[in-house]
Order: structure tokens, then C-alpha cells, then sequence
């Protein structure tokens, strides 16, 4: 968290026109850079967001672009949950999915606000209304 909360800051200060986190955030950004060093125990993708998904009607299937794969806390995977299901969605699958430690859902709901700013920035800057209003909605389900 200390390279990624800096970079979480500065992926929101790339968007500050589009969009401004709320007061709350950066409560949890110091939660989150108080955390321990995490313990790498899961093969991750690494970069896991909504545009690495492959969808066939709505169902899942393929994840696309492994060049970040690594091993590492499962949170870096799980940010995924954050930035693309909903509250209830995300609770129903981290009941199906089993234990996780509360520092490793805040490391991936950090990722999640990183990641959804850089694909709003990104969206934005290559005029893909489709990636910056889901980035968006990203950010806003991360928050809650």
C-alpha cells in the first residue's frame, strides 16, 4: 500500500475534472496505508478489471492479458469484485468464495479505486464513452 495508495492519489488527481472522490476516501486510503506488507501466497492475474474480461451473452468466458500474472495477496485479484460487482452481487460471491482477511479486501477495494480511475483516465483521453461511464460506475461500486 505505500507504492499504491500514493498512486491511487494521483490516478484520482489524472480524472479531477470527471470525477472527485468522496470525503471518506481518503479515510480509507490511510486505513489502507497502515496496513502490513502483504503475504504473497496466491498465483494472481495481476491487473484484473472489466477490460480483461471476455464475456459470451453474460456469461464469463475467458480472462484475457496475463503479462502482470504473479504471485502475491489474493486481494490484487478480488479487486475485481469491488470495481465491477454490486454490494449484494460482491457479498454473494465472497460468501461462495470463503475467507478472506479484512487487509487483503482493503488492498483489493484500493486496487479497485486505482484501477477504475486509470481506465476513467484512459476511457476519457481515447474517447470511449463505453470505458469511462463503466470506470465510473466502478468507482462509485467500490465506495460502497
Amino acid at each position: 500500500m505505500a507504492v499504491r495508495v500514493p498512486r491511487t492519489r494521483e490516478s484520482f488527481d489524472a480524472i479531477a475534472d470527471l470525477w472527485q472522490p468522496p470525503g471518506e476516501v481518503e479515510q480509507l486510503l490511510a486505513q489502507a496505508l497502515a496496513l502490513p506488507p502483504p503475504e504473497p501466497r496466491a498465483l494472481c492475474h495481476g491487473d484484473l478489471h472489466f477490460r480483461q474480461l471476455l464475456v459470451d451473452g453474460d456469461r464469463l468466458s475467458g480472462i484475457v492479458d496475463w503479462v502482470d500474472l504473479c504471485r502475491a495477496d489474493p486481494g490484487i485479484d478480488l479487486s475485481l469484485v469491488y470495481g465491477l460487482l454490486s454490494p449484494v452481487a460482491r457479498a454473494e460471491f465472497l460468501e461462495e468464495y470463503g475467507d478472506v482477511d479484512p487487509a487483503s479486501l482493503m488492498r483489493a477495494r484500493v486496487l479497485a479505486l486505482n484501477l477504475m480511475a486509470v481506465l476513467v483516465h484512459y476511457g476519457h483521453d481515447e474517447r470511449n464513452p463505453d470505458v469511462e461511464a463503466e470506470a465510473l460506475a466502478g468507482l462509485g461500486r467500490a465506495l460502497v
